[in-house]
């Protein structure tokens, strides 16, 4: 069996550990929801935190109340902010909501200057959106080799992506290069979404992903629960990553339709 340990910054931080959640749709909502959790959880036992920045630039319409993490009273707002604002006054927090759409072609540093974002550690994206992943698969490498420095709060180490289809859905953890223990049992980096499918293309489709706007038409082509399924599976890896230590897995896929689950070992 292989593992892959956690990067030793990621486990003993000089500062909150900087998170970059992008899409606060029907999987980011409720995953910042878990990161809240995870947050609470690490201070309360006596370790450093979460800083997360959440990137949507969607306002919350009718029939994502109750499909994703709003309510009536949210319609019209800013996804991003909405879910931001209920967070930092529940758990007492200071994450950030950025009402514009994470764009690859700007860099970390760009970011730190413009919206006071912190040098991201680990970036998780809740996009169904194949060609934004193919760029951001170029992106995270080209922030690999920018940030190669001692400063460990300002290297990108994790990418956590997040996609469901009607009934089933996927978490995929790759990293930079991270040094592992002087063994063959450990893994230095974890293969991204797109290295594990370079033709991930071919799967954004209206029938597979779905593409109706009413409530019923959604309900017709996505369970309403695939995303709180997926999510409840993926927080737990990442807790694994910052508080265990070291992850066997390097995500899963999961399946409403006949309630099965395959992880992806290492």
């Amino acid at each position: 069996m292989k593992l892959h340990s956690t990067a030793a910054y990621i486990l003993n931080p000089n500062h909150n550990i900087a998170v970059t959640l992008i899409g606060a749709g029907g999987t980011g909502s409720l995953m910042l929801s878990r990161l809240a959790r995870l947050h609470h959880a690490l201070i309360a036992c006596g370790k450093v935190g979460l800083t997360v920045s959440v990137f949507d630039n969607d306002r919350v319409e009718e029939y994502n109340v109750g499909r994703q993490m709003f309510t009536v009273h949210d319609v019209g707002e800013y996804k991003s902010l909405a879910l931001v604002n209920k967070i930092n006054r529940s758990f007492n927090t200071s994450f950030k909501a950025i009402t514009e759409k994470f764009t690859t072609t700007k860099s970390a540093k760009a970011y730190l200057n413009d919206y006071d974002i912190p040098y991201t550690n680990i970036y998780i994206t809740a996009v169904d959106n194949a060609p934004f992943r193919i760029q951001f698969q170029e992106y995270f490498k080209r922030e690999e080799a920018f940030q190669n420095t001692s400063m460990g709060y300002q290297k990108p180490y994790y990418w956590m992506d997040l996609g469901n289809t009607k009934v089933s859905g996927q978490c995929i953890l790759g990293s930079t290069n991270i040094e592992q223990p002087n063994t063959d049992s450990y893994i230095e980096r974890l293969p991204t979404v797109i290295d594990r499918f370079p033709n991930l293309a071919d799967m954004d489709t209206p029938e597979i992903q779905g593409n109706g706007c009413s409530y019923q038409s959604k309900l017709e082509e996505q369970s309403l629960f695939v995303n709180d399924a997926l999510t409840a599976m993926a927080a737990p890896l990442l807790e694994e990553l910052l508080v265990k230590g070291y992850i066997a897995n390097g995500g899963f896929f999961m399946n409403l339709a006949n309630y099965k689950t395959n992880p992806l070992t290492l």
